[in-house]
């Protein structure tokens, strides 16, 4: 068992105090304001509909820059009264070209954003539910060591649960793989 002087014990034991009384003023505190509601509800809502608007114009953009391309090549192919000379019609080709490269990657863009907003959003019902449970475990974990602390002088708990932590994560890996 591992065991610190009385001193070192108190020093640890005060630190823990601390952050396990701010995690419990945080668990009072944090879930009322960021609970999942309507309003919680509504904010998710409203940015997933401006994202997926930006990213119908930027589908729009693209499709009217394929379509103009392919009129170009038309009327190149037809020989219509509209043809520019070639050197014109090499620029637009490429101004198109360009335009179209940048609309493509901004799609992209547009996407991974999507992607990010769905996973990363504080506001979802999944998101809240961990960081609440993790707020617990960190809470009892804290709790456990300045028990052990002040009776035995000790950070056995501490150890014992982060072994805890690494096998489960271990078993975890293992069970992906």
């Amino acid at each position: 068992m591992f065991t610190l002087s009385p001193g070192d014990a108190l020093d640890y034991a005060a630190a823990f105090e601390d952050t396990a009384e701010e995690l419990h003023i945080l668990g009072k505190l944090v879930p009322p304001h960021y609970q999942y509601t309507e309003s919680a509800d509504e904010i998710v809502r409203n940015q997933i509909e401006h994202v997926l608007n930006a990213q119908h114009k930027l589908e729009d953009d693209y499709d009217a820059q394929i379509s103009y391309r392919s009129q170009l090549h038309h009327n190149k192919t037809h020989g219509t009264l509209q043809q520019p000379n070639a050197k014109e019609s090499q620029k637009l080709m490429e101004e198109l070209s360009t335009e179209l490269k940048k609309t493509t990657a901004d799609l992209k863009t547009g996407v991974n954003k999507i992607n990010r907003m769905f996973n990363q959003n504080p506001l979802t019902a999944d998101n809240m539910k961990k960081v609440e449970q993790d707020r617990i475990y960190f809470e009892k974990l804290l709790t456990k060591s300045i028990l052990a602390l002040n009776d035995h002088k000790s950070i056995e708990p501490l150890k014992m649960m982060v072994e805890q932590e690494q096998e489960s994560k271990s078993q975890f890996i293992r069970v992906v793989r």
